[in-house]
């Protein structure tokens, strides 16, 4: 859409047009409209420099699965501070060793070495190093829709198009091919219906595969769920279908899980309620607690393969593996086993899809609602007969949903959400209720005025 946003004379809030100001004289930033600068939070609500309070459904960035400013992370945090914050990167932490010894003692054999990053993109592309590496083959396969981050390497892996590729085309990665289709039974790329169809789309996949590469490939990259692509949750063993389809090509399983782990789903690592285990799995977002920490996990095996290839395996940067971001992300593991918010999450899940589901039933534009915990899209139509993806409309719904005090997220046609795990039943009814009265504004042709509704990675 050509874009306009409300213009600084207009914004009401004083504080709030003053930072914009300052903003936009200092910083290259992404904008959601409407434009908010905010001042403080806890739990699941957040205030602005205006005092405008606000329900958080996105988690801080899709990483506060404790909320805002948990007082054990809180502690954890004044703790190490007060030690150690950052240290030389050739040498270790304790803190940092006894992290890494609980993240692989929750995950099951097989998951039990990592490397450490700052960021789920650098997650991935370690995990590109490791199959490189261990197979000594240069393919990398993704699944179309799919995005593992925005490094050039790993954008060469992501599908998703506009703003976050465009003019980038001659610096991305060649070796690569997204060429394994979405699991999006919602809009079946082949035009079959799931159980019936026995995952032909992986069939096709695999003939895309022996077109779209060389043959040597190093590994297929899927996210378990898939997020910035549409929320799209895979129908029963398609998981296990396309570890055999890695197998069948010698390749190595990637699963990124940066957006979905630990416990947002309902099970602790959300590859376990799919029936298929990763050769590697790779972190980022909700692992570090609201702190800057991710990882590559793989086996022994493929990572000793790795080291004795070379390939830049192990990796690091400044930041990687600081004590006091392992603090923080120990502590909330604990916390996230000790007191079951997997099961937990998987509880409220089913409640947040029945009460968005009541939402479909009652307006034609809720075309599908999907998920799983609290991780769920809601995805916005014309109309449910066409299906045809109303994108504008989305994007109407989101503003009003901040405009009166709801936090969501939003790509393509698709309503994203994901509260903390904190979060209440009435908590839930009470964004659902918003997010009700946000439809019926849009469909009533708010907000008025204004066209420009995103600036950022996604169309």
């Amino acid at each position: 859409m050509r874009v306009t946003e409300i213009p600084l004379a207009r914004v009401k809030d004083a504080l709030t047009r003053r930072y914009r100001e300052r903003e936009d004289k200092q910083l290259l930033a992404w904008h959601h409209q409407p434009r908010i600068i905010f001042k403080k939070a806890r739990g699941v609500r957040l205030w602005d420099v205006d005092g405008r309070e606000y329900l958080d459904f996105v988690s801080g960035h899709i990483n506060l699965l404790l909320g805002h400013n948990h007082p054990e992370l809180v502690q954890a945090l004044t703790e190490q501070a007060s030690k150690l914050w950052t240290h030389y990167k050739y040498y270790t932490t304790d803190t940092t060793i006894e992290f890494s010894e609980l993240l692989a003692e929750s995950l099951p054999q097989g998951l039990d070495v990592l490397n450490f990053t700052t960021t789920g993109s650098e997650a991935n592309e370690v995990a590109m190093r490791l199959a490189r590496g261990a197979t000594g083959r240069f393919d990398f396969v993704s699944v179309i829709q799919g995005l593992h981050g925005g490094t050039f390497a790993v954008e060469g892996l992501t599908s998703i198009g506009g703003p976050r590729k465009r003019g980038l085309g001659p610096m991305l990665m060649p070796a690569r091919a997204n060429a394994v289709l979405a699991p999006y039974c919602y809009r079946c790329p082949i035009n079959l219906r799931f159980p019936s169809c026995n995952i032909a789309c992986l069939d096709v996949s695999d003939e895309m595969i022996e077109r779209t590469t060389t043959g040597e490939v190093a590994a297929i990259f899927a996210e378990t769920i898939m997020g910035s692509g549409g929320m799209v949750v895979p129908p029963e063993g398609w998981l296990s279908k396309l570890k055999r389809l890695a197998e069948k090509w010698g390749a190595l399983l990637v699963l990124d899980e940066v957006q979905v782990s630990p416990a947002k789903t309902g099970s602790l690592w959300c590859f376990q309620q799919f029936g298929a285990q990763p050769d590697i799995l790779t972190l980022g977002k909700a692992v570090g607690g609201g702190m800057s920490i991710g990882a590559a996990i793989t086996s022994v095996e493929i990572s000793d393969q790795a080291k004795a290839t070379g390939c830049g395996i192990p990796w690091g940067s400044t930041f990687v593996g600081e004590a006091l971001d392992a603090a923080v992300a120990k502590r909330q593991l604990e916390i996230l086993v000790r007191d079951g918010y997997a099961q937990k999450a998987a509880q409220l899940g089913n409640y947040f899809i029945k009460r968005l589901g009541e939402l479909k039933e009652r307006y034609e534009v809720v075309g599908d609602v999907r998920g799983r915990g609290m991780y769920v899209g809601v995805e916005i139509v014309s109309d449910k007969s066409t299906k045809a993806r109303n994108a504008p409309l989305m994007q109407r719904i989101r503003y009003n949903a901040i405009d009166n005090g709801l936090l969501v997220g939003g790509s393509g046609n698709v309503l994203k959400i994901f509260p903390a795990l904190i979060i209440t039943e009435a908590e839930l009814d009470e964004g659902v209720s918003i997010l009700e009265k946000a439809i019926g504004l849009a469909l009533d042709g708010h907000p008025q005025g204004v066209e420009r509704f995103s600036e950022g990675s996604h169309p």
